[in-house]
């Protein structure tokens, strides 16, 4: 599959777009705190979030017109840049670490400020609680934990697993957010190289936008702040690992990296079809593709398969149930509830009383990108971004929008900048 776009620059307006989804994320508060509502402020960087990732996916001939010459330029200024850090690679080996290091430290600066508990956030004393249950050789779904409130287990081994490793050695299960950003880091860093089929007098595009990816992912104030009770970063992991296979065209790492991905995240199934799009698109073959699902289902099951068999109502209903009561009880609380004052789609669709649009959305975030890919899907690239609209789309209209759900969708568009520029790279220009 190779990139089509008659204009160069894709990669760029991916960039940008990027960059500014990040920026409203990192400033929601001080952009709220403009409207005369909080609810309608954070109602309007939904349909903001919403509007950048529907651009994402359209058509992007209209961009490029702008994008070509900004990208002629931004090569030709960078040439030096790129070209001294191809040739000088212990330096940029050096730059990097650095720049990892300092993501690091800045996440445990906040991991030390607060400890555990539940009257922080309820996500790692649950994963903590299904660790020691693991532990004790019992299934941890199933249960009810108090923290004081009553919780069923409502998330899947992909994302609560790695918790256990730590947990086991009697460290901070945080330490597990430390590891991700130090494996996921070289993922970006491996498209520093270039490509080597470039051979335009212009700077390679692929180690602009992975040194940029990376910046944003290393230094999202957001994803920092979040690291001192945050529970997805493994999630992240998987996001990452998947991208990144299906920019290397590995399809079987593809397909372990979605049953992961799948054995991880319940809302992770509006990637499943997409990616099986692709590979019917990039194989031309029905065989290849039911292989690889089969590959991705089988890996889902290695995972997910003993605690299904042995409570599967506990862990396929249960956590639906509690998200839907969740919500239910969150709108209750009006202005002053969570789905209120985060940015989504959910409470103003509510206020509207048309809760019926909800699930209907929820469906067409899986529909629409697959209907378009199916027509539409030319490349690497157009795949990472119907992948990061339909976690976007899913996320906006979720019953609860945790603003934590927007990061797999952050990577995917990172991933497709890369993929992008890549395509780029790798094609003449006229």
């Amino acid at each position: 599959m190779a990139n089509t776009d008659p204009y160069r620059g894709k990669w760029l307006t991916i960039l940008f777009l990027l960059g500014l989804l990040h920026v409203i994320l990192d400033a929601r508060y001080r952009i709220v705190s403009l409207f005369p509502a909080t609810p309608i402020g954070y109602a309007v960087l939904g349909v903001i979030f919403f509007i950048i990732s529907l651009a994402l996916i359209s058509p992007l001939n209209s961009f490029g017109r702008l994008s070509s010459p900004l990208d002629s330029w931004i090569r030709r200024k960078l040439r030096p840049i790129v070209k001294g850090m191809q040739q000088h690679r212990l330096l940029t080996f050096g730059v990097v670490t650095i720049m990892v290091l300092a993501g690091c430290w800045f996440r445990w600066l906040f991991i030390k400020q607060l400890p555990i508990e539940p009257r922080y956030a309820d996500m790692l004393p649950l994963i903590r609680a299904a660790c020691e249950k693991l532990t004790n050789g019992e299934n941890p779904y199933g249960f009810v934990y108090p923290m004081p409130w009553v919780l069923p287990m409502t998330y899947w081994p992909g994302l609560w697993l790695p918790y256990w490793v730590p947990h086991v050695l009697s460290v901070d299960l945080r330490w597990v957010h430390l590891v991700v950003i130090a494996c996921a880091s070289p993922l970006f860093c491996w498209f520093l190289k270039g490509s080597g089929k470039h051979n335009s007098p212009l700077a390679p595009a692929a180690p602009i936008a992975a040194f940029s990816a990376l910046f944003l992912f290393l230094f999202s104030s957001e994803s920092i702040i979040f690291a001192n009770i945050g529970h997805t970063p493994p999630l992240w992991m998987w996001v990452s690992l998947l991208a990144f296979a299906v920019i290397q065209k590995r399809f079987w790492m593809s397909a372990i990296m979605l049953g992961i991905l799948l054995a991880s995240r319940q809302t992770a199934v509006v990637y499943a079809p997409l990616v099986a799009i692709y590979w019917f698109r990039a194989s031309a073959s029905w065989r290849t593709t039911t292989l690889l699902s089969l590959g991705a289902c089988g890996t889902y099951l290695v995972l997910c398969g003993p605690f299904l068999a042995l409570t599967p109502h506990a862990f396929l209903i249960d956590p639906m149930r509690h998200y839907t009561v969740l919500g239910n009880w969150d709108f209750t609380k009006g202005g002053t509830g969570f789905c209120a004052n985060t940015i989504g789609l959910s409470y103003m669709i509510r206020c509207l009383r048309e809760e019926w649009l909800l699930p209907l959305a929820s469906a067409l975030a899986v529909i629409v990108p697959c209907v378009l890919a199916w027509w539409r899907l030319n490349s690497r690239s157009d795949l990472l971004l119907y992948m990061g609209f339909a976690g976007m789309a899913s996320a906006l209209t979720a019953p609860i929008p945790w603003h934590y759900e927007y990061f797999p969708p952050l990577i995917l568009f990172a991933f497709a900048s890369i993929a992008a520029a890549i395509e780029e790279d790798d094609t003449p220009s006229t």
